[in-house]
């Protein structure tokens, strides 16, 4: 069994090349960019109510950007070795190759998620228990996720398994989201409703790329950088927006979206 010195300062074998970088780089420019917007949305949007949801989406993008500055940068990363080895490296060696395993990605989204989770969460007027539950929760998946990363046995997939459970107790606190969108009117319903099937396939995306990469190395972090680049702008910006136009079609149909 593989002892904890598996875990490496050195230079990573399989890291992320130039391609890599450029495309972090562009992240990085992009969640900057789209921070800026949100944060000038709150500043001259009309309606004040609108303010909260845009400046979480902003601090949520701000955030990633700092990350994937990190990233771009080529910092904030140790090398960890392979569970499974695969392509050019197969039997080159008695040792496994080491990865690239960026820990700054996760310190992005243990800040960044709990701020989009909660857009929607204040959308439905949930009480402070189930932000601060689902905060945690998202902690745990975080977490784990990282632990098992920088994991190079199969006790990797140990940390998967707890993380699976922590998304089954997000999941509930979504039901609960639900049932707090069923009293308010149809447009609220039909978009919380949304958010939710996009929230499920986004993170099984997460769940898909961390097994790919960090988990299986099956896919090179170029393609670990791309695939979660593109979850983040799903996750991010994108759940931002869609939960800013439900709450500011709701308050052009009425005050808060209840039922009377």
């Amino acid at each position: 069994m593989k002892q904890a010195s598996a875990i490496h300062m050195d230079p990573a074998d399989i890291a992320i090349t130039d391609w890599g970088k450029a495309w972090y780089w562009a992240l990085t420019a992009i969640f900057f960019i789209l921070g800026v917007i949100f944060v000038a949305v709150a500043i001259f949007n009309r309606k004040k109510q609108l303010s909260i949801f845009c400046c979480l989406s902003a601090l949520s993008c701000y955030t990633l950007s700092m990350g994937y500055f990190g990233m771009a940068a080529d910092m904030g990363w140790i090398a960890v070795e392979v569970e499974f080895v695969r392509g050019d490296w197969t039997g080159l060696s008695e040792s496994h190759p080491t990865r690239q395993v960026f820990w700054i990605r996760y310190l992005a989204w243990v800040i960044a998620t709990p701020l989009v989770t909660t857009e929607i969460f204040i959308l439905v007027s949930a009480s402070l228990r189930v932000i601060l539950l689902d905060s945690f929760l998202i902690f745990v998946v975080i977490a784990t996720g990282l632990g098992g990363a920088i994991t190079p046995t199969s006790y990797k997939w140990a940390y998967f398994f707890y993380g699976a459970i922590a998304c089954a107790g997000i999941a509930v606190l979504f039901t609960h989201g639900y049932n707090l969108a069923s009293a308010k009117k149809k447009p609220m319903k039909q978009m919380y409703l949304l958010c939710s099937l996009l929230t499920a396939v986004v993170w099984s995306g997460y769940a898909l790329a961390w097994g790919l990469s960090e988990g299986a190395n099956i896919i090179s972090p170029d393609g670990e950088g791309l695939f979660y680049g593109i979850l983040d702008l799903l996750t991010g910006p994108g759940f931002g927006l869609l939960v800013w136009l439900t709450a500011r079609r709701c308050l052009c149909e009425g005050r808060d979206g209840s039922e009377e």
